[in-house]
């Protein structure tokens, strides 16, 4: 499900942190 990085980071911002 993590297919698109920006679609992703929307909903979570602090996700890859």
């Amino acid at each position: 499900m993590e297919s698109s990085k920006g679609q992703d980071e929307a909903s979570l911002p602090m996700k890859e942190q």
